[in-house]
C-alpha cells in the first residue's frame, strides 16, 4: 500500500517504513477514506533535522494495534494523538514511552495548545520524564528552540483556553496544567 504524501509529511524519513503497517491499523472514520485528514494552520516544524508537518486533526477509527512492531506502534499512536475523538488522543498519548523520542515532541506538545485539560496533565507528565533524561531535555530544548511559531502560538492557544473554559480550576495561568508544561519547556529551552 502507497502511504499518502500529506501522512508521510508528518513524520521522520525513518519512521516512513513503519507507515503501512500503522495504517492497516485504521479504518474509515466519519469522513472517508483512511488517511482523512485536517492538514495544520502551522507553519512546518522542524524536528531533529527534518522539517514535519503535523496534521490539525485525522478523522480514521483504531482498530486493534496488538499485532504492530513496537516502532509502527509508535508511528500509530502519533498518529492518534491528532484524532477528532479526545478520548482517543488521550490513550495514545496515554501509551507514549516515559521519556519518549524526540520525533515524538510535537505530538506530545502539540495537545497543550487545545481543549482538553486532562490531557495537559498527561503531557506534564512526559514531559518531566524527557527532562529527567540529560540527551532527551537537550533534545526537546532544541526542538522548543528550533519552533518560535509553534511555542508561541501554543502558549497564546494554551491561555486562551484557560481563559475561557479552565479560570474556575485553575484561577491563575500558572496553575493551569498545560501552563506549568510550557513554563518547563521555556525554561528548558532557555537551558540550551
Amino acid at each position: 500500500m502507497e502511504v499518502e504524501p500529506v501522512i508521510a509529511e508528518a513524520f521522520p524519513s525513518e519512521k516512513r517504513r513503519w507507515l503501512p503497517a500503522a495504517e492497516a491499523c485504521l479504518t474509515v472514520g466519519p469522513l472517508p477514506p483512511v488517511g482523512c485528514i485536517h492538514r495544520s494552520d502551522r507553519e512546518p516544524l522542524r524536528v531533529a533535522g527534518e522539517t514535519l508537518m503535523i496534521p490539525h486533526r485525522q478523522y480514521d477509527r483504531p482498530l486493534d494495534p496488538a499485532s504492530l512492531e513496537p516502532h509502527a506502534k509508535l508511528v500509530w499512536l502519533a498518529w492518534f494523538t491528532r484524532s477528532h475523538d479526545g478520548r482517543l488522543r488521550q490513550a495514545a498519548i496515554r501509551e507514549f514511552p516515559r521519556k519518549p523520542e524526540p520525533w515524538l515532541f510535537p505530538y506530545l506538545i502539540q495537545p497543550l495548545g487545545e481543549y482538553v485539560i486532562e490531557i495537559s496533565h498527561d503531557v506534564r507528565q512526559l514531559i518531566a520524564g524527557a527532562l529527567e533524561d540529560p540527551p532527551k531535555a537537550h533534545a526537546l530544548g532544541k526542538f522548543w528552540i528550533a519552533n518560535p511559531s509553534f511555542a508561541a502560538i501554543t502558549k497564546s492557544r494554551a491561555r486562551s483556553y484557560w481563559d475561557v473554559y479552565y479560570r474556575p480550576q485553575a484561577p491563575t495561568y500558572a496553575e493551569y496544567p498545560a501552563a506549568m508544561a510550557l513554563a518547563e519547556l521555556d525554561r528548558n529551552g532557555a537551558e540550551t
